[in-house]
């Protein structure tokens, strides 16, 4: 009976080629199973339902009764008013105001406004002293180019200001604005315009 000889090279090239074969399985299991799982995710993902958020509001309080009340839009406010001049012509200031608490100190918006027809004039500088309690305040006045066939209405100056409380002891303060026209409109000779009135704090 014949033997069969085996080399030493054979035997290393058979165990290798084994090896192989081994190695070459395992990665197409692995292979295999990463891609079905990742199949198997992306399934999942598709088919998964969409999630929903349902916001609640809150429910609206009623309001205790008093309380919560606003102003309304339309109307005057509040400590507001206004008064002009009547100089007897159709030229004539106007001042309006605004005025509300601020602790020992009473906050006082006011708009110096012109009344007028056709009227051209430059700026005043320091032609404008308002006067509220015991204070007295002086601004430039802004040019007049007025040429309306009617009445027109232009803002000389707009100023917000501080006056002590105590100048509305009464609940009242007097309050005053001068204008340094310096010339005659209709004839008349105005060398400036000053409309007084009170400030009223209910």
């Amino acid at each position: 009976m014949r033997k069969t000889h085996y080399d030493k090279n054979d035997i290393i090239m058979a165990l290798l080629i084994v090896m192989a074969l081994i190695l070459a399985l395992l990665t197409g299991v692995r292979l295999f199973t990463g891609k079905r799982n990742a199949q198997a995710k992306a399934t999942a993902q598709a088919t998964a339902a969409p999630t929903i958020v349902v916001v609640t509001p809150t429910p609206q309080q009623e309001p205790e009764e008093g309380a919560g009340e606003t102003e309304p839009v339309a109307g005057p406010k509040a400590n507001s008013g206004g008064f002009m001049t009547q100089t007897g012509t159709s030229l004539n200031l106007i001042v309006n105001w605004y005025a509300e608490e601020a602790g020992d100190e009473v906050s006082v918006y006011i708009d110096v406004l012109l009344d007028c027809y056709t009227l051209h004039t430059g700026s005043r500088p320091e032609g404008i002293t308002i006067g509220v309690g015991s204070k007295t305040f002086v601004y430039d006045s802004a040019p007049v180019d007025v040429s309306t066939p009617g009445a027109d209405t232009v803002t000389l100056c707009n100023t917000h200001i501080y006056v002590p409380a105590s100048d509305f002891a009464s609940g009242q303060c007097p309050i005053y604005a001068t204008w340094n026209f310096g010339g005659s409109y209709g004839g008349q000779p105005l060398p400036e315009l000053t409309a007084q009135g009170t400030l009223t704090l209910e």
